[in-house]
């Protein structure tokens, strides 16, 4: 099995457990685009916002998950609140550092958008992917599962 859905999967079970007020989803494209957001929150109740949490792990350009959720928000004009959660794993806070900079300014500049009601925020995981080039890398030892366990506790103390 691949790495990511692995890790959106082991967040989705803890995030049923500790904010059953979601429905939560894995691999949720908005109607009629082509992207995925890695686990989306849908509320059941109205006044709670739609949740979107992108993970990353090692991928190359975090601020396109930005621009993409942005760019849809602007052409959706949803009057519905939206908390839009980005991850980064430990590889953005030691070798990929710029990306990281880069997808947090874009995120910040996104909530100044006086059209939308984004709240966005980043969070620090305590995990670092094994980067093996060409190769699909697989949990090991327990600490991806355990990586995501405490990042979903942390995302289900943020959700109203």
């Amino acid at each position: 099995m691949a790495f990511a859905p692995n890790f959106d999967r082991a967040m989705k079970r803890i995030l049923e457990k500790k904010a059953p007020e979601y429905i939560w989803k894995t691999g949720w494209s908005a109607g009629g685009e082509r992207w995925k957001v890695d686990l989306t929150g849908h509320p059941n109740r109205e006044r709670r916002p739609l949740v979107l949490i992108e993970v990353e792990l090692k991928r190359d350009d975090p601020a396109g998950n930005v621009i993409k959720i942005w760019r849809w928000a602007r052409l959706t004009k949803s009057p519905q609140g939206v908390l839009f959660i980005q991850a980064f794993s430990k590889h953005y806070w030691q070798t990929k550092v710029r990306q990281r900079v880069r997808a947090v300014f874009v995120g910040e500049r996104m909530m100044e958008d006086r059209k939308l009601n984004i709240d966005y925020k980043w969070e620090r995981m305590k995990f670092r992917p094994k980067m093996v080039r060409g190769q699909r890398t697989k949990e090991g030892a327990g600490r991806m599962m355990h990586a995501a366990q405490l990042l979903a506790n942390r995302i289900a103390r943020m959700v109203p």
